[in-house]
């Protein structure tokens, strides 16, 4: 994974890189202050869930929709995150690849799980805006996917502590973006979106609505997900439907680690 780079920020004004790290600041969570009501059920009472093992959710079934060889492992040696996530990422695992296919590419690679998994900060080139705190706070934030487009490289991580998945891109604003509320959900929208993406060869004409079935399908995963438009997968459906006859979500081939 390539090191973000901040020394372009040089160019800016005093005042202006004061204002950027500000943005920055207040965009980043602070895990002292998440209280219960802002985590998924499953963790709100302080208990982690085996999630991979939730009835009707079946490693077979797992491996038969997206290919043996088309799944990611996390790293057998790594213990960093949750039990729950680690358990999930290690039996389930992910596609290697997912790639979002239109007028515009977006490409998500799982490769980082076949590594031992780093902090976020790992990968700034902090320089002369080096702050200890942040550093501290993205180093909770762990690499487990890159997405790359024509808009950059941003990371998909996910938290230490609360387990939630959050797209993060230091050079963008805001910084952080919420994309599921756990590793399970966040693997389970990613199934949902490449079972439409197959449904939608099926058709010669597409119906009008077909978007809002995939929206509704994410919505029934985790309604967090969709607590805000900000978040990612509104994002996401809102570039879908905008370019409804160019997009496919096919699961590219990898190798089962």
């Amino acid at each position: 994974m390539a090191e973000i780079d901040l020394s372009g920020i040089s160019a800016l004004s005093v005042e202006e890189r004061i204002k950027l790290a500000q943005a920055i600041w207040d965009t980043i969570p602070d895990p002292a202050t998440t209280t219960a009501t802002n985590l998924s059920p499953r963790y709100a009472h302080g208990a982690a869930v085996d999630t991979w093992r939730v009835p009707g959710l079946q490693v077979e079934s797992w491996i038969s929709f997206f290919g043996a060889d088309q799944l990611t492992y996390l790293h057998p040696s790594d213990d960093q995150l949750r039990g729950d996530v680690q358990g999930f990422l290690q039996s389930f695992g992910l596609p290697h690849t997912v790639q979002f296919s239109g007028a515009q590419e977006l490409k998500i690679s799982f490769a980082p799980l076949t590594s031992p998994i780093v902090g976020y900060n790992s990968l700034i080139g902090w320089g002369i805006f080096f702050d200890s705190e942040l550093d501290a706070r993205l180093g909770e934030q762990l690499v487990i996917g890159q997405e790359d487009s024509a808009a950059g490289v941003a990371s998909l991580c996910v938290d230490r502590i609360t387990g939630v998945v959050n797209r993060l891109d230091i050079t963008a604003a805001p910084p952080q973006m919420f994309v599921n509320s756990s590793v399970l959900q966040f693997g389970q929208s990613l199934q949902a979106a490449v079972a439409w993406s197959q449904e939608r060869e099926q058709f010669r004409t597409i119906p009008a609505d077909f978007t809002s079935q995939l929206e509704q399908r994410l919505r029934t995963i985790d309604r967090a997900a969709f607590a805000a438009a900000e978040h990612y997968w509104p994002n996401l459906l809102a570039t879908i439907s905008i370019r409804h006859r160019g997009w496919r979500v096919p699961c590219e081939p990898g190798s089962a680690e």
